[in-house]
């Protein structure tokens, strides 16, 4: 058993968390399903079938796809590919914009329960803070994703509306189509 911690000790943050990667991923994936009704949670951990389950398949290559870039110090533009498959599906359902982005944080919380026999290794430690402070970037990073997604859903939103507006106004024999000539000279007066 001495043997074994002193063998730990000797490792990297990067080691032990290619070591637990598994079981840490499955853990995360988990969690991020929890975030749904009963129902949903259900349905997303017990159905494997990836055409009949999209949105669980997704979650678990990006989320296995993410540790893997936290665990070899990858570029954010590559986070960013795999946060934005998450975040997609998150920002057209019903959530809030903290709970479509609380999972990245939630990760802190499995990464130290997973390692809390490593911990006592003050280097280990320390490689774990700053690990938390990159996740805590890739939070920022799922916000803002979050945000452009929701600003696509609401200027497709507007775009229906005009569209719509338009073809009553056209069927009600309201709206006055403008020839080329009258939309090249801009607004008329109309007094």
């Amino acid at each position: 058993m001495g043997d074994h911690i002193m063998a730990q000790a000797q490792k990297g943050l990067r080691e032990i968390l290619l070591e637990k990667q598994e079981n840490i991923v499955k853990h995360w994936v988990l969690t991020l399903f929890d975030t749904y009704p009963a129902d949903a949670q259900d349905f997303l951990r017990n159905q494997r079938n990836r055409f009949a389950n999209p949105v669980g398949y997704t979650f678990l290559v990006a989320t296995e796809a993410l540790f893997k870039c936290l665990v070899e110090e990858a570029e954010l533009e590559e986070f960013h590919v795999h946060m934005d498959k998450i975040i997609r599906i998150r920002a057209v359902q019903d959530f809030k914009p903290s709970e479509a982005i609380s999972f990245v944080f939630m990760l802190k919380g499995i990464l130290r329960e997973a390692l809390r026999d490593d911990l006592k290794d003050s280097g280990v430690r320390a490689q774990l803070e700053d690990l938390e402070s990159t996740i805590d970037t890739l939070g920022l990073m799922a916000l803002d994703i979050y945000v452009g997604c929701k600003e696509q859903l609401y200027q497709l939103r507007v775009d229906e509306v005009k569209r719509n507006t338009y073809m009553l106004l056209k069927r009600a024999k309201m709206l006055v189509e403008r020839s080329e000539e009258d939309r090249d000279q801009g607004p008329q007066n109309l007094v």
